[in-house]
C-alpha cells in the first residue's frame, strides 16, 4: 500500500484534532484473497441476502 495523502485536523478525538492518512493499492499489486463472506460480519444471518453495495459489485 502507498500513502496517498494526509487530511489535517480531520477528526476531533479525546479533546484534540487528529489527522487522517489515506492509502491506496493498485489492483495488480494486491494478492488475491479468495472469497469474502460478508454475511458473517456484524452478526448477520448466514442466509441474509446482500445488496449490490454490500457485495462490492456494481449495479
Amino acid at each position: 500500500m502507498t500513502e496517498d495523502g494526509r487530511i489535517r485536523d480531520h477528526v476531533f478525538v479525546h479533546g484534540a484534532w487528529r489527522d487522517s492518512i489515506t492509502y491506496s493499492i493498485l489492483e495488480h499489486e494486491s494478492a488475491p484473497t479468495g472469497t469474502f463472506d460478508l454475511s458473517a460480519d456484524e452478526g448477520a444471518p448466514a442466509d441474509a441476502p446482500l445488496s449490490a453495495a454490500d457485495s462490492g459489485q456494481d449495479r
